[in-house]
């Protein structure tokens, strides 16, 4: 059974009505005599239902069931319902409409996602979609079209986007591990001008126009530390993974440049994040390069001093296909939080603190229980179980993806 939202051709329709006025808002009428189904015309009777067949929930709206749709000449059917407000008042009709949709599975499927193997590949200036709000309305939140039963509202496709690129960057923070590509700077100014913004053209190796088309961040130098030599100069980036290392910079205590070793980088791309120099044998590098320079000599027996490297490199993966081929068990683990974030706002926006609910006909009674307990919001129970796999993705990958700790957005 589907409802008046979600309708599709030879099934039953649950149909409902809220009855309200100016004064009291929603209300219960004296009697409701009948409902009767109409086709598009608005004039042809398909089903005419009285008595039982008109029910009343816990929340005070008027239900009836109808499946009678095979005869309907056009995808929009009318429910007119006929009721008396007071005692001894005139009756009043009213009448909603519904949209008959195909079953989906008749119809050529162009939801977009891995979920749907139409992977959208273009999106986010070419890196592509990790999760499309398509799968997180039909595969997280399987079962509700996100649609408010009252007011016909339903959640656009940018506002679940907002989910997923919420529940991206938290992954993103949370596992210090950086999933769509960004460009890493160093900002090596010293003194009062760090308070202020870089300025790019004022650094001779970057090119402002090229900084304009791509997503980057600055950060600080690294300090320089004389045991970083007994370690093939490995020092431990502040992001991960690596993609790949476009300068690498040894300074003197005065911020002078004193070698480039960029061509020297190894990168240890998914193991922990960290660059190594090692030269191959007889280059610049050994001679007459820096092991001959008494300058160079002079900064390790001084031991440390910050500020020492500057290292500009990327972080990240080039495509969306590139980050399912090494990380796949991170796509469920967005969706999941992008779910419980949406879930819990929609869901207790929708049906909040009902712990539960009954009606008998014959008696023409009803009753409710409340709650103060989270667990009672709408799709409570779905939340919490997207939560215990979360737990359990972060007990038994914590040494892969580092000493993070994943902290839920919102939620129950």
């Amino acid at each position: 059974m589907v409802t008046r939202l979600d309708a599709i051709i030879n099934e039953p329709i649950s149909l409902s009505i809220e009855f309200r006025n100016t004064i009291n808002g929603l209300y219960d009428p004296f009697a409701i005599s009948k409902v009767e189904i109409l086709d598009s015309d608005q004039f042809t009777v398909l089903e005419t239902i009285t008595g039982a067949g008109i029910i009343r929930d816990a929340l005070g709206e008027y239900h009836v069931v109808t499946d009678y749709l095979w005869n309907i000449t056009k995808k929009n059917i009318y429910d007119k319902w006929t009721y008396e407000p007071t005692s001894g008042a005139l009756e009043r009709t009213s009448t909603l409409n519904t949209f008959i949709d195909e079953p989906i599975v008749a119809q050529e499927d162009f939801r977009k996602g891995f979920a749907y193997n139409n992977p959208e590949l273009l999106a986010n200036d070419g890196f592509g979609s990790i999760l499309t709000p398509d799968e997180l309305r039909y595969v997280y939140a399987f079962g509700n079209r996100l649609i408010a039963g009252t007011t016909g509202e339903t959640i656009p496709d940018s506002v679940l986007q907002w989910y997923i690129d919420k529940a991206v960057a938290a992954v993103e923070k949370d596992l210090n591990y950086k999933i769509i590509k960004q460009f890493i700077y160093t900002d090596f100014r010293v003194g009062p001008s760090k308070r202020t913004e870089v300025d790019p053209s004022q650094i001779d190796y970057l090119d402002p126009a090229v900084l304009a088309t791509q997503n980057y961040l600055w950060e600080d130098p690294y300090d320089f530390d004389y045991e970083q030599f007994r370690q093939y100069l490995r020092i431990k980036l502040r992001y991960f993974p690596i993609n790949s290392v476009t300068k690498f910079l040894f300074k003197d205590p005065t911020g002078k440049n004193l070698f480039d070793l960029s061509q020297f980088v190894r990168p240890n791309r998914f193991i922990d994040g960290s660059i190594e120099v090692f030269p191959s044998v007889l280059n610049a590098f050994y001679t007459p390069g820096m092991f001959f320079d008494p300058r160079f000599w002079g900064y390790i027996v001084n031991g440390r001093y910050p500020d020492g490297w500057v290292v500009d490199y990327s972080v990240g993966f080039d495509n969306v296909l590139e980050f399912k081929k090494r990380n796949y068990e991170l796509f469920d683990l967005i969706g999941k939080l992008a779910a419980i974030n949406l879930l819990s706002d929609y869901g207790d926006g929708k049906t909040s603190s009902l712990a539960s609910s009954s009606v008998s006909l014959s008696g023409i009674s009803e009753s409710l229980s409340t709650t103060m307990s989270a667990t009672s919001a709408a799709f409570g129970a779905r939340i919490i179980a997207y939560r215990a796999d979360i737990k359990y993705f972060w007990e038994h990958n914590r040494k892969k993806y580092g000493n993070g700790r994943l902290i839920l957005l919102g939620g129950v």
